[in-house]
């Protein structure tokens, strides 16, 4: 089922279930697709998106994680650019008053990607680590 323009359900699908991207929260697949369009346009790879609780559990999610609320998603930066470069643009993505809630950004030791989170709409206060 297509969420947007470039984004799929299946693309934020549980690894261990195969269910849930179908209802990832609006505003995090708003802010993806001005996130891609920010980076030029380049396809994104999502590497997490929603986590049933088993999931969660078996890759040491906290339990309250956004995975499981279908407000994040562990993103790979696009092929051209670092991963560190690609984290600026998502502190910096912003469309209609919405912004990334939470940003972390993962250095090759430990995956090599952000994850970014709508954990209060896309409208509260920033969380980064």
């Amino acid at each position: 089922m297509k969420l947007s323009t470039n984004f799929d359900s299946a693309e934020f699908d549980c690894k261990h279930c195969f269910q849930g991207g179908d209802s990832m929260h609006p505003n995090l697949i708003k802010l993806l697709e001005k996130l891609r369009a920010d980076c030029g346009g380049f396809p994104l790879y999502i590497n997490s998106g929603y986590r049933c609780n088993i999931h969660n559990a078996n890759v040491g999610g906290v339990p309250n994680s956004q995975h499981v609320l279908k407000t994040a998603a562990d993103v790979s930066p696009p092929q051209n650019m670092s991963v560190e470069e690609f984290c600026w643009y998502c502190d910096h993505c912003t469309i209609d008053g919405l912004k990334f809630d939470g940003v972390g950004y993962y250095s090759a030791d430990n995956g090599n990607f952000v994850h970014v989170d709508v954990r209060y709409g896309g409208y509260g206060p920033r969380v980064e680590w």
